[in-house]
Formats: structure tokens, sequence, C-alpha cells
């Protein structure tokens, strides 16, 4: 009889040793073992009643508040380790740092698949039905690799690396000292880059403002590469092709080429500094009229020898060019000045021709005109 009333009375004498907070009462929950207890309720209440328990008991502690679950232990410093942040947010808490081994039946949310086949650091995922399913994701000495084992990157910097199913490229890019870089069939084992497989390789590299694009022949797998830098536009906006320090906006190593200029020889510019071919059909044109540049013209030109003052400029800088000031031209046909955009005037050559053909077509009637006067003097 005494045994029956102990046990109606326990849950009370249980209940009774914790305080009642307003609706929160701190309850007794799952017993596990001698020395551990699961608790629910309020971590405010329930850590007042543990903080002072001097035994080694362990328990684990569900706060119904914030939904998170904390570890407690008497006899460690801190007392309290929070283990989830919240169990709405369970699957970004937990980590596997050890290999899954064995089979995960399909019955119990898995593929089946004997799981120790897969390769170190494997991962998986679950698919759209929370099925377990293989990602085709590695990890390896902290680099990544999408359906394919990642290389051994060097240690000053990490990648992400991926390959297609029949390993006939791969595209890697990582972050170290040297900016941002992408790379197709190459990857850095620390000292060199290396052909992933064999074929051709390129990289990219952003660094120090500027972008760099570099190619390499076609090599073996594992052999080292030698890369040849074939374009580059530099912190200054200036693009070079095969020229890694470009000098001008656009700076060519090579000969260049525009396949709708073919057969053209004289190239300009309009308006709005787009190039294009000096285009001279009739039909292109409108208010035609002779021009009323000719010898006079010509006559009060000065051409001068002369160097410039930009280096980049000159062809020879022992060498004087010979040419025209714009400033003495505007004065005589302004028709042939105009101005470069940025304040500094330039020539059109093209109209100083024209003039020439005038000034010698005015010569040549003048020629014309003393002859005839000549042949009349003589026959007298």
């Amino acid at each position: 009889m005494k045994k029956i009333l102990f046990l109606l009375l326990f849950p009370c004498l249980a209940l009774a040793q914790y305080t009642n907070n307003g609706n929160q009462k701190i309850t007794l929950g799952e017993q596990t073992s001698a020395d551990g207890l699961v608790w629910r309720g309020r971590l405010a209440d329930t850590a007042n009643l543990l903080t002072n328990k001097l035994d080694t008991s362990v328990y684990i502690v569900l706060d119904t508040g914030t939904r998170a679950m904390w570890y407690y232990r008497a006899s460690t410093t801190p007392k309290w380790t929070r283990l989830v942040d919240s169990l709405n947010n369970l699957q970004g808490q937990l980590s596997l740092t050890t290999k899954v081994t064995g089979v995960l039946p399909v019955a119990n949310g898995g593929t089946g698949a004997d799981m120790s086949s897969l390769p170190n650091n494997y991962l998986i995922r679950t698919n759209s039905s929370g099925i377990f399913d293989t990602a085709n994701v590695y990890e390896a000495n902290g680099n990544i690799g999408l359906n394919v084992i990642p290389s051994s990157w060097g240690s000053q910097f990490k990648a992400i690396e991926s390959g297609d199913n029949n390993n006939q490229s791969a595209v890697t890019f990582n972050t170290g000292a040297n900016g941002l870089n992408f790379f197709a069939n190459a990857f850095f084992d620390g000292s060199n880059t290396k052909y992933k497989y064999n074929g051709f390789a390129t990289r990219f590299v952003t660094a120090d403002g500027k972008y760099e694009y570099y190619i390499a022949p076609s090599g073996t797998a594992g052999n080292n590469i030698s890369w040849t830098e074939v374009m580059t536009i530099d912190a200054s906006g200036n693009l070079g092709i095969n020229q890694p320090a470009p000098t001008q906006k656009l700076h060519v190593v090579g000969n260049a080429r525009i396949t709708a200029m073919n057969g053209i020889g004289d190239i300009g510019a309009d308006a709005n500094g787009v190039l294009q071919a000096a285009t001279s059909d009739m039909n292109l044109k409108n208010t035609i009229e002779n021009s009323p540049f000719g010898l006079n013209e010509i006559l009060l030109l000065n051409p001068v020898t002369f160097l410039y003052n930009d280096e980049n400029r000159k062809i020879d800088s022992d060498v004087k060019e010979v040419g025209f000031i714009a400033q003495d031209v505007f004065d005589i046909i302004p028709n042939a000045v105009s101005s470069t955009g940025t304040g500094d005037l330039q020539l059109d050559y093209r109209a100083i021709t024209a003039t020439l053909v005038k000034a010698i077509q005015e010569q040549q009637a003048l020629i014309k005109t003393l002859e005839q006067r000549l042949l009349i003097l003589e026959n007298k």
C-alpha cells in the first residue's frame, strides 16, 4: 500500500521541485540514463534550477521559447553549450566530420547505394522529395569539385573546379595574391600550372585593376604549361593585343583587319569618331559644289619640319617629320581642320590633296594662257 501511495504522489513531488513562471512550467521530460535528463521549458527558468547544482549530471535542454537546444554539465566551464541555434535551422547546424559507410535503404530516405563506396568528403544532399541523393560534389584539401575530384591546388589559394562526365575539359577558378583566376583545362600544383587533360588550355586573370587573357598550345595532362599573354586591358582602360603593356586605348602588335574595308586604302572617322572607309561614291553626297580653295591658298600654306612632344607618336626619335601646323592651316583652309574632341586640332589631308589638285588645275590654265600669248608674239 505504501508503494502504491508513493507512485501516485511521485509526479506531484517532481513538479513541486520546479517553480511556476506564469504559464511557462518547467516539466520533467524523459530520463535517458542515471545521470542524464532531457528537459523542456524556458531556458531562463531551467538555467536557474541547474546552475547551482554541484553534481556531475548531464542534461539536454530544449528552450521552448527560442526552440534552441542546449547541453549542460555542471563539472565543465562553461556549464552551458548551445548545440543548435534553432530547430527551424537544424539542417544548417549539422556537419559530417567522418566518412559515412554502409547502405542507407530507400525506405528510410536513402538511395540504396553503398555509402562506403563514396570517396572521402563526398557530399550528399536531399532531393525535392527529401530523399538522400549523391550530388557529385567533392571536397579535398579545402577545394571543391563539381562532378570531378578537385586537383591539388597550392596552399596560398583555394579553388572550385568542375569537369564534364567524359573528363574532356576542366573549368576552374581561384582567388589569391594574383587576384581572380579562371582556368580551362589547367590547375595549379603549388609551384606550376599544369594541364588537367590532354588539349589546349586558357587562363583569365584579374589583378591590380587589369584583365589579362592567356592561351597555351595543346599539351599533355600533368605537364607544365607555358602561357602566352594575348590580350590585356590595363587599369587605364588601354587595350593591348599581343601587347601586355598597352600605351594607347588600342595597342596592337601585328596586323589588324577590318573586313568591311577590303581594298580600301584611305580610312577616316566620322563626326562621332567612328572609324570608317573614306567613301567617295556620288550617291553618298549632296549639295556638291566646286571647292573655293586652290592655288592662292596653297601658296599661303607654310610646310614645316617638327618633332612630336609625345614619344609614342614619333616615327623615329631622331628624324623630324614634315607637315603643317593645324592652327596655320585653319586661317587659310578652315574646312581642312577639325577638333579631336580633347581640345587639340587635327588636319584632314584629303582636303589638302583636293586643294593641291585645284591649284595645279589653276596653274595649268595660267600656263596655257601664257603659251597662247607667246605664240601670238612669235607670229608677229
